[in-house]
């Protein structure tokens, strides 16, 4: 339990501060109107369908890679293996940049109110610098965290997110810049963490044996990497697509606004308790994906254990607590009494969310680890969109339940995801997982020396 919570505490904290940056940026532009939240919000929805959750699952990749090479003690593949994540990252970049450009269109085409949609693209477009620095950041962090080296990444994030506090709050109260500030001030502080990141890994001593220098083995086995990292860019864009449609969803309910700024105020409470338990998904990856490389299945099936019990615990407070403060919580994010009241009714059903989410998060860092993410798309597929998002659709329109139908069917998605992923799990075999890692690996060391 040590180990893995040695692991999982800084990474809780990494996920927490860069959650902040987005809590911070809709507490600035709640303060200057409701127009300009809910474009903020839309815009921060398209910023991660269309960016940021791509680049994360891409570099969930090295996850499995990395996490297992270092276990096998093969440590030059995972200075080969950032190197790919980073420049296949960079270069998918380009596209997604362009989509940024034409998020008004976008918007407007899935039926989007024409002054959100307008008001998303002034605050998108600044957000594109972030996109590029995140291309680097999510390689390194996965780098570094498979190694165990962890404490440096919860800084470097702890100087992020205050230099984002300062720089929201010198444009907006003191150059009065406009919200689109605040965009600004969230890529400076991603391309801040972005360096040091890069400096620590290319000076310190802990990355010696990992890190040794660029090399021409890039370009080998691109094909294998390529492949992992899509499907794994698949099966995390496939769950975080669901929360952002559901923003978008809520823009095509009657009083557009009211309901867009209450399902993202929802969606970014649920998604700050989610970053815990992320933390707790990527210990257990870790651990699984280390473990397995050293070929000690019976450590990494106790490791499982382990978070799962930790997890249950975190996600019954944290739904407690939420219950406990249904009445008052919702005025932290908005002066709107109409948005806070729309919060107290709803919290019931984003409690339950949080208690469900939570638990499947952990099980997803294990399929990870396992390096299994073809099953785990397939899984998310058939949870949201097969089960949840119709589920969530019949309840909100048909039902006219507005945001409480389409939480309430998204939970519905949430509990065969975890239902599925348990099975999944609970029939795995664990002797035979190792020996098919050590063997991968051994053909990948061979091809990289």
């Amino acid at each position: 339990m040590k180990r893995v919570c040695g692991l999982s505490a800084p990474n809780m904290a990494v996920n927490l501060f860069d959650m902040g940056i987005v809590l911070v940026s809709l507490l600035f532009v709640g303060r200057i109107g409701e127009l300009e939240l809910a474009g903020a919000s839309l815009a921060i929805t398209m910023a991660n369908s269309l960016g940021y959750f791509v680049l994360m699952g891409m570099a969930g990749a090295l996850e499995t890679l990395c996490g297992q090479a270092y276990g096998a003690k093969a440590y030059h593949m995972l200075g080969i293996y950032l190197q790919q994540a980073v420049a296949l990252s960079v270069i998918l970049c380009i596209p997604l940049s362009t989509l940024f450009i034409f998020t008004r269109r976008i918007l407007l085409l899935l039926g989007q109110d024409p002054a959100m949609s307008a008001k998303a693209k002034d605050f998108i477009v600044w957000l594109i610098p972030s996109l590029f620095a995140n291309a680097f950041v999510q390689p390194l962090l996965k780098f570094l965290q498979t190694q165990g080296v962890v404490i440096p990444s919860a800084i470097f994030s702890a100087v992020s997110f205050g230099a984002h506090i300062l720089l929201s709050w010198l444009f907006i109260h003191k150059f009065h810049v406009g919200f689109h500030s605040v965009a600004i001030s969230t890529s400076i502080s991603f391309w801040i963490k972005a360096a040091l990141l890069a400096l620590y890994v290319c000076c310190s001593k802990v990355c010696k044996h990992t890190w040794r220098g660029f090399s021409t083995c890039v370009c080998t086995n691109v094909n294998h990497f390529l492949k992992l990292s899509l499907v794994s860019a698949f099966m995390v864009c496939l769950e975080y697509w669901t929360f952002e449609m559901l923003v978008l969803l809520a823009g095509l309910l009657p009083n557009p606004q009211i309901e867009v700024s209450t399902l993202s105020i929802c969606n970014s409470m649920a998604t700050f308790n989610y970053m815990i338990t992320l933390g707790l998904s990527l210990g257990v990856s870790i651990r699984v994906s280390n473990e397995l490389g050293a070929r000690n299945p019976s450590a990494a099936k106790l490791a499982v254990f382990v978070v799962l019990v930790l997890a249950t615990a975190e996600v019954f407070i944290a739904a407690a607590f939420l219950l406990m403060v249904h009445k008052s919580w919702g005025w932290v994010f908005t002066n709107e009494s109409e948005v806070v009241g729309n919060l107290t009714s709803i919290t019931p059903f984003l409690a339950l969310w949080i208690l469900i989410d939570g638990t499947q998060c952990v099980l997803q860092g294990v399929v990870r680890g396992c390096g299994r993410q073809n099953l785990g798309a397939i899984i998310n597929l058939a949870a949201f969109y097969l089960c949840g998002l119709p589920v969530g659709v019949l309840l909100g329109f048909t039902f006219k339940f507005k945001t409480k139908g389409l939480l309430a069917g998204t939970t519905v998605g949430f509990f065969l995801q975890l239902v599925l992923y348990l099975i999944l799990i609970l029939r795995m075999d664990w002797r035979r997982q190792a020996v098919s890692v050590s063997q991968t690996l051994d053909t990948r060391s061979l091809t990289l020396k």
